[in-house]
């Protein structure tokens, strides 16, 4: 009886030796998923990098390493949103990791990429400028900088182009009191855009399809002074002209 419980005794023992600890099977399983990651294998790579941010997160020497894979991996899934997640961890909990700059700079990338269409949201866009401005001020020597300034560059555009887009739709539907109040958050909010000069001159259309007439004229001498076409300049004077006729007519057919 004894010889058969001691044999059970050295039986398990040698077996808990003989198992891998939780350790060695994270440390296998976030290799298996940096190896899917050089791949290309982006389904696998998330997989296993996922289960050990999630269970083995606290056994790794270099757990910034984990956060950092596993956020390229959802970016080269097109998972901006997720990838911005891991990279944000880093920047947060981890400021002195070496893949703290390359992070703050994807965190604006990420958010850049996962933006939907223009003219239906910018609060990523927001986000993206917010955060690539931090970057920009942490690192200004960096080698992404360059990078950084055209998503700035290209959020600053975006956010441009929807302002235009509500503004040209209340044009069409010629409610212009509208239209003139998002031309001016445009000229006001957006000084440095190349697309300056447009919005003033859709702005003089409004305040003449609103009967402004007085502020329309002082617009036309303001644009006469830009390097704008005189061609552009003389269409609105016309079309001032013909408005002020319209308005004359309808006054009469009120009298």
């Amino acid at each position: 009886m004894k010889r058969s419980l001691l044999l059970i005794l050295t039986l398990l023992i040698l077996s808990v030796v003989a198992r891998p600890t939780k350790r060695e099977n994270c440390q296998k399983r976030f290799e298996k998923g940096v190896t899917a990651y050089e791949a290309g294998r982006v389904g696998s790579a998330i997989s296993n990098l996922s289960s050990v941010r999630l269970n083995c997160i606290g056994t790794f020497e270099y757990p910034d390493s984990v956060y950092y894979v596993l956020g390229q991996s959802y970016l080269n899934a097109r998972k901006a949103a997720e990838a911005r997640l891991e990279f944000r961890v880093i920047t947060q909990e981890f400021p002195h990791s070496e893949f703290r700059e390359e992070a703050l700079y994807l965190m604006g990338y990420c958010s850049f990429k996962a933006a939907p269409i223009v003219e239906r949201e910018s609060k990523n866009i927001n986000r993206a400028m917010r955060e690539l401005n931090i970057f920009l001020s942490e690192y200004p020597g960096s080698e992404y900088r360059d990078s950084a300034k055209i998503y700035i560059d290209s959020c600053y555009a975006h956010l441009v182009a929807k302002e235009f887009y509500s503004a040209d739709y209340y044009i069409i539907v010629e409610k212009y009191e509208s239209a003139i109040v998002y031309y001016n958050s445009i000229i006001n909010d957006y000084p440095y855009s190349p697309r300056i000069p447009e919005a003033k001159i859709k702005l003089t259309e409004s305040l003449i399809g609103a009967y402004r007439f007085s502020e329309a004229a002082s617009m036309i001498e303001e644009l006469a002074t830009l390097d704008i076409d005189a061609k552009e300049i003389e269409s609105l004077e016309s079309d001032m002209i013909k408005t002020k006729k319209k308005q004359e007519k309808e006054a009469k057919r009120r009298r």
